[in-house]
Protein backbone atom coordinates (compact mmCIF):
# COMPACT_ATOMS: atom_id res chain seq x y z
CA UNK A 1 0.00 0.00 0.00
CA UNK A 2 3.04 2.27 -0.10
CA UNK A 3 2.50 5.52 -1.99
CA UNK A 4 -1.32 5.25 -2.02
CA UNK A 5 -3.45 8.06 -0.64
CA UNK A 6 -7.16 8.21 0.10
CA UNK A 7 -8.77 11.50 -0.98
CA UNK A 8 -12.18 12.89 -0.06
CA UNK A 9 -13.90 14.37 -3.13
CA UNK A 10 -17.48 15.47 -2.60
CA UNK A 11 -19.47 12.42 -1.55
CA UNK A 12 -16.82 10.02 -2.81
CA UNK A 13 -13.65 8.71 -1.17
CA UNK A 14 -11.25 7.70 -3.91
CA UNK A 15 -7.87 6.04 -3.88
CA UNK A 16 -5.19 8.16 -5.53
CA UNK A 17 -2.45 6.02 -7.04
CA UNK A 18 1.02 7.05 -8.20
CA UNK A 19 0.78 4.68 -11.18
CA UNK A 20 -1.12 1.72 -12.51
CA UNK A 21 -0.15 -1.72 -11.22
CA UNK A 22 -0.20 -4.64 -13.67
CA UNK A 23 -0.38 -8.40 -13.63
CA UNK A 24 0.73 -9.83 -16.98
CA UNK A 25 0.18 -13.57 -17.30
CA UNK A 26 0.11 -13.69 -13.51
CA UNK A 27 3.38 -11.81 -12.95
CA UNK A 28 3.81 -8.33 -11.48
CA UNK A 29 5.46 -6.55 -14.38
CA UNK A 30 5.01 -3.71 -16.86
CA UNK A 31 6.79 -5.55 -19.67
CA UNK A 32 5.09 -7.13 -22.69
CA UNK A 33 6.91 -8.96 -25.51
CA UNK A 34 7.29 -6.78 -28.60
CA UNK A 35 5.87 -9.55 -30.81
CA UNK A 36 2.52 -9.65 -29.02
CA UNK A 37 -0.28 -9.47 -31.59
CA UNK A 38 -2.19 -7.03 -29.41
CA UNK A 39 0.53 -4.49 -30.16
CA UNK A 40 1.03 -5.37 -33.81
CA UNK A 41 -2.61 -5.68 -34.91
CA UNK A 42 -4.87 -4.75 -32.03
CA UNK A 43 -5.66 -8.46 -31.99
CA UNK A 44 -7.55 -8.73 -28.75
CA UNK A 45 -10.27 -7.46 -26.46
CA UNK A 46 -10.57 -5.56 -23.20
CA UNK A 47 -12.95 -4.91 -20.33
CA UNK A 48 -12.98 -1.91 -17.99
CA UNK A 49 -14.62 -2.64 -14.66
CA UNK A 50 -15.56 -0.47 -11.72
CA UNK A 51 -14.25 -1.46 -8.30
CA UNK A 52 -16.62 -0.21 -5.62
CA UNK A 53 -16.37 -1.09 -1.92
CA UNK A 54 -13.55 -3.44 -2.85
CA UNK A 55 -15.73 -5.51 -5.19
CA UNK A 56 -15.94 -5.81 -8.99
CA UNK A 57 -19.20 -4.30 -10.14
CA UNK A 58 -21.30 -6.46 -12.48
CA UNK A 59 -18.39 -8.85 -12.95
CA UNK A 60 -20.54 -11.60 -14.47
CA UNK A 61 -21.66 -9.32 -17.31
CA UNK A 62 -18.09 -8.29 -18.10
CA UNK A 63 -16.69 -11.82 -18.12
CA UNK A 64 -19.61 -13.04 -20.21
CA UNK A 65 -18.97 -10.35 -22.82
CA UNK A 66 -15.25 -11.09 -22.82
CA UNK A 67 -15.83 -14.83 -23.29
CA UNK A 68 -18.27 -14.22 -26.15
CA UNK A 69 -15.85 -11.78 -27.78
CA UNK A 70 -12.99 -14.27 -27.57
CA UNK A 71 -15.22 -16.89 -29.20
CA UNK A 72 -16.07 -14.54 -32.06
CA UNK A 73 -12.41 -13.73 -32.68
CA UNK A 74 -11.19 -17.29 -32.22
CA UNK A 75 -9.05 -16.39 -29.21
CA UNK A 76 -8.78 -18.98 -26.44
CA UNK A 77 -10.62 -17.56 -23.44
CA UNK A 78 -8.35 -17.72 -20.36
CA UNK A 79 -11.26 -18.75 -18.17
CA UNK A 80 -13.39 -16.80 -15.73
CA UNK A 81 -11.96 -18.63 -12.72
CA UNK A 82 -8.38 -17.66 -13.55
CA UNK A 83 -9.28 -14.07 -14.34
CA UNK A 84 -11.31 -13.73 -11.16
CA UNK A 85 -8.44 -15.10 -9.08
CA UNK A 86 -5.97 -12.65 -10.62
CA UNK A 87 -8.46 -9.81 -10.32
CA UNK A 88 -8.88 -10.59 -6.62
CA UNK A 89 -5.11 -10.46 -6.18
CA UNK A 90 -4.60 -7.09 -7.82
CA UNK A 91 -7.74 -5.49 -6.36
CA UNK A 92 -6.80 -6.41 -2.77
CA UNK A 93 -6.51 -3.24 -0.68
CA UNK A 94 -8.49 -1.06 -3.06
CA UNK A 95 -11.95 0.22 -2.23
CA UNK A 96 -12.65 2.50 -5.21
CA UNK A 97 -10.64 1.93 -8.37
CA UNK A 98 -10.75 0.88 -12.02
CA UNK A 99 -9.74 -2.57 -13.22
CA UNK A 100 -8.78 -3.11 -16.85
CA UNK A 101 -8.54 -6.60 -18.29
CA UNK A 102 -6.91 -7.13 -21.69
CA UNK A 103 -6.75 -10.42 -23.56
CA UNK A 104 -4.66 -10.62 -26.73
CA UNK A 105 -4.13 -13.55 -29.07
CA UNK A 106 -0.59 -13.71 -27.71
CA UNK A 107 2.84 -13.53 -29.38
CA UNK A 108 3.22 -14.37 -33.04
CA UNK A 109 5.42 -14.23 -36.09
CA UNK A 110 5.26 -11.43 -38.63
CA UNK A 111 2.14 -11.49 -40.83
CA UNK A 112 -1.59 -11.59 -40.33
CA UNK A 113 -1.90 -15.38 -40.12
CA UNK A 114 -2.40 -16.39 -36.50
CA UNK A 115 -1.03 -19.43 -34.72
CA UNK A 116 -3.97 -20.42 -32.55
CA UNK A 117 -1.87 -22.96 -30.64
CA UNK A 118 -0.19 -20.04 -28.82
CA UNK A 119 -1.59 -19.19 -25.40
CA UNK A 120 -3.31 -15.80 -25.20
CA UNK A 121 -1.77 -12.97 -23.24
CA UNK A 122 -3.78 -11.67 -20.30
CA UNK A 123 -3.17 -8.31 -18.65
CA UNK A 124 -4.90 -6.97 -15.55
CA UNK A 125 -4.25 -3.38 -14.49
CA UNK A 126 -5.55 -1.43 -11.49
CA UNK A 127 -5.65 2.35 -11.33
CA UNK A 128 -7.38 5.16 -9.51
CA UNK A 129 -11.03 5.78 -10.33
CA UNK A 130 -11.80 9.00 -12.17
CA UNK A 131 -13.79 11.40 -10.01
CA UNK A 132 -16.48 13.46 -11.72
CA UNK A 133 -18.39 16.44 -10.31
CA UNK A 134 -21.66 15.48 -8.68
CA UNK A 135 -23.35 18.11 -10.88
CA UNK A 136 -22.85 15.77 -13.85
CA UNK A 137 -25.45 13.50 -12.25
CA UNK A 138 -27.72 16.18 -10.84
CA UNK A 139 -27.78 18.67 -13.73
CA UNK A 140 -26.40 16.75 -16.72
CA UNK A 141 -23.42 17.20 -19.02
CA UNK A 142 -22.69 19.00 -22.30
CA UNK A 143 -22.37 17.07 -25.57
CA UNK A 144 -21.01 17.94 -28.99
CA UNK A 145 -21.02 16.27 -32.40
CA UNK A 146 -17.78 14.67 -33.59
CA UNK A 147 -16.67 14.68 -37.22
CA UNK A 148 -14.71 11.42 -36.89
CA UNK A 149 -16.74 8.60 -38.44
CA UNK A 150 -17.57 5.33 -36.67
CA UNK A 151 -16.85 2.69 -39.31
CA UNK A 152 -19.38 0.00 -40.17
CA UNK A 153 -18.19 -3.59 -39.86
CA UNK A 154 -20.69 -6.23 -38.82
CA UNK A 155 -17.84 -8.70 -38.12
CA UNK A 156 -16.56 -6.54 -35.27
CA UNK A 157 -19.70 -4.59 -34.31
CA UNK A 158 -20.57 -4.80 -30.64
CA UNK A 159 -17.14 -6.08 -29.59
CA UNK A 160 -14.90 -4.20 -27.18
CA UNK A 161 -11.82 -4.88 -29.29
CA UNK A 162 -8.43 -3.22 -28.92
CA UNK A 163 -9.05 -1.30 -32.17
CA UNK A 164 -10.17 2.04 -30.73
CA UNK A 165 -8.40 4.55 -33.00
CA UNK A 166 -11.69 6.07 -34.15
CA UNK A 167 -12.53 6.89 -30.56
CA UNK A 168 -9.06 8.31 -29.95
CA UNK A 169 -9.42 10.62 -32.96
CA UNK A 170 -12.94 11.63 -32.00
CA UNK A 171 -11.92 12.48 -28.44
CA UNK A 172 -9.04 14.56 -29.79
CA UNK A 173 -11.48 16.92 -31.50
CA UNK A 174 -11.95 19.08 -28.41
CA UNK A 175 -9.94 20.15 -25.40
CA UNK A 176 -12.25 22.59 -23.62
CA UNK A 177 -13.53 21.57 -20.22
CA UNK A 178 -17.06 22.82 -20.93
CA UNK A 179 -17.75 19.75 -23.10
CA UNK A 180 -17.77 16.37 -21.41
CA UNK A 181 -18.46 13.99 -24.31
CA UNK A 182 -18.90 13.80 -28.08
CA UNK A 183 -21.28 11.81 -30.25
CA UNK A 184 -20.10 9.81 -33.27
CA UNK A 185 -22.05 8.88 -36.41
CA UNK A 186 -21.40 6.22 -39.04
CA UNK A 187 -20.80 7.07 -42.69
CA UNK A 188 -24.54 6.80 -43.36
CA UNK A 189 -25.24 9.55 -40.84
CA UNK A 190 -26.73 7.33 -38.14
CA UNK A 191 -25.77 8.16 -34.57
CA UNK A 192 -23.77 5.33 -32.99
CA UNK A 193 -22.42 6.32 -29.58
CA UNK A 194 -20.28 8.66 -27.56
CA UNK A 195 -16.49 8.44 -27.59
CA UNK A 196 -16.56 6.54 -24.29
CA UNK A 197 -20.26 5.90 -23.79
CA UNK A 198 -23.51 4.53 -25.13
CA UNK A 199 -26.39 6.88 -25.94
CA UNK A 200 -30.05 6.65 -24.92
CA UNK A 201 -32.86 8.81 -26.29
CA UNK A 202 -36.26 9.33 -24.68
CA UNK A 203 -38.92 10.23 -27.23
CA UNK A 204 -42.65 10.29 -26.50
CA UNK A 205 -42.17 8.06 -23.48
CA UNK A 206 -40.18 5.45 -25.43
CA UNK A 207 -36.60 4.54 -24.59
CA UNK A 208 -34.41 4.24 -27.69
CA UNK A 209 -30.74 3.41 -28.17
CA UNK A 210 -28.66 3.08 -31.35
CA UNK A 211 -28.42 -0.36 -32.91
CA UNK A 212 -25.02 -2.03 -32.60
CA UNK A 213 -25.60 -4.24 -35.65
CA UNK A 214 -22.97 -2.53 -37.81
CA UNK A 215 -20.97 -0.28 -35.44
CA UNK A 216 -20.30 0.47 -31.82
CA UNK A 217 -19.78 -1.42 -28.56
CA UNK A 218 -22.51 -3.26 -26.67
CA UNK A 219 -21.82 -1.73 -23.30
CA UNK A 220 -22.50 -3.65 -20.11
CA UNK A 221 -24.19 -0.64 -18.49
CA UNK A 222 -26.19 -0.14 -21.69
CA UNK A 223 -27.54 -3.67 -21.38
CA UNK A 224 -28.19 -3.18 -17.67
CA UNK A 225 -30.37 -0.15 -18.43
CA UNK A 226 -32.25 -2.00 -21.19
CA UNK A 227 -32.93 -4.96 -18.89
CA UNK A 228 -34.01 -2.81 -15.94
CA UNK A 229 -36.42 -0.79 -18.05
CA UNK A 230 -37.95 -3.79 -19.77
CA UNK A 231 -38.32 -5.66 -16.47
CA UNK A 232 -40.18 -2.62 -15.14
CA UNK A 233 -42.62 -2.89 -18.04
CA UNK A 234 -41.17 -0.05 -20.07
CA UNK A 235 -40.78 0.09 -23.85
CA UNK A 236 -37.21 -0.04 -25.13
CA UNK A 237 -35.95 -0.39 -28.69
CA UNK A 238 -32.58 -0.68 -30.38
CA UNK A 239 -32.87 1.19 -33.65
CA UNK A 240 -31.13 3.46 -36.15
CA UNK A 241 -31.21 7.07 -35.04
CA UNK A 242 -30.60 10.15 -37.17
CA UNK A 243 -28.98 13.32 -35.82
CA UNK A 244 -32.36 15.06 -36.09
CA UNK A 245 -34.02 12.34 -34.02
CA UNK A 246 -31.40 12.73 -31.32
CA UNK A 247 -31.49 16.53 -31.37
CA UNK A 248 -35.29 16.50 -31.11
CA UNK A 249 -35.47 14.05 -28.20
CA UNK A 250 -37.28 14.82 -24.96
CA UNK A 251 -34.43 13.45 -22.83
CA UNK A 252 -30.90 12.23 -23.51
CA UNK A 253 -28.49 10.31 -21.33
CA UNK A 254 -25.22 8.39 -21.59
CA UNK A 255 -23.99 5.21 -19.92
CA UNK A 256 -20.81 3.27 -19.38
CA UNK A 257 -19.43 0.85 -16.80
CA UNK A 258 -17.52 3.50 -14.86
CA UNK A 259 -19.81 6.54 -14.89
CA UNK A 260 -23.07 4.66 -14.57
CA UNK A 261 -25.48 7.17 -16.14
CA UNK A 262 -25.00 10.83 -17.05
CA UNK A 263 -28.02 12.91 -18.05
CA UNK A 264 -27.43 15.31 -20.95
CA UNK A 265 -28.23 19.00 -20.44
CA UNK A 266 -27.09 20.29 -23.83
CA UNK A 267 -26.10 19.12 -27.29
CA UNK A 268 -24.68 21.55 -29.83
CA UNK A 269 -26.70 24.45 -28.44
CA UNK A 270 -29.91 22.51 -27.73
CA UNK A 271 -30.94 22.38 -24.08
CA UNK A 272 -32.52 19.35 -22.35
CA UNK A 273 -34.10 18.82 -18.97
CA UNK A 274 -33.10 15.93 -16.78
CA UNK A 275 -36.48 14.30 -17.27
CA UNK A 276 -38.55 11.85 -15.25
CA UNK A 277 -37.60 8.73 -17.20
CA UNK A 278 -33.91 9.52 -16.81
CA UNK A 279 -34.37 10.16 -13.10
CA UNK A 280 -36.29 6.92 -12.65
CA UNK A 281 -33.56 4.91 -14.38
CA UNK A 282 -30.90 6.59 -12.25
CA UNK A 283 -32.80 5.54 -9.14
CA UNK A 284 -33.12 1.99 -10.47
CA UNK A 285 -29.39 1.83 -11.20
CA UNK A 286 -28.56 3.22 -7.77
CA UNK A 287 -30.71 0.50 -6.21
CA UNK A 288 -28.92 -2.09 -8.39
CA UNK A 289 -25.52 -1.02 -7.02
CA UNK A 290 -24.44 1.92 -9.19
CA UNK A 291 -23.95 4.30 -6.27
CA UNK A 292 -22.83 7.19 -8.48
CA UNK A 293 -26.38 7.51 -9.78
CA UNK A 294 -27.59 8.49 -6.30
CA UNK A 295 -24.97 11.24 -6.04
CA UNK A 296 -27.14 13.90 -7.65
CA UNK A 297 -29.52 13.79 -4.72
CA UNK A 298 -26.83 15.32 -2.49
CA UNK A 299 -26.28 18.41 -4.68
Amino acid sequence: MSGRQVLQVGAFRVLSLPMTEWLINGARTHSLPADDRGLAYGDGLFETMAVRDGELRFAAAHFSRLAKGCARLGIAYPGTGLLLAEAAEIVTGYQTATLKIIVTRGPGKRGYAADNSVKPTRLLGISSAAVYPLTYYADGIALRWCTTIASQNSSLAGLKSLNRLEHVLARSEWSDTDTQEGLMCDDSGHVISGCMSNLFVVSQGELLTPSMEHSGIRGTMRQRVIDLWRNAGGVSRETRLSKDAVSGADELFLTNALIGLWPVSSLAGNAYLVGPLTRRLMAMLAEAGVSECAAGDTV
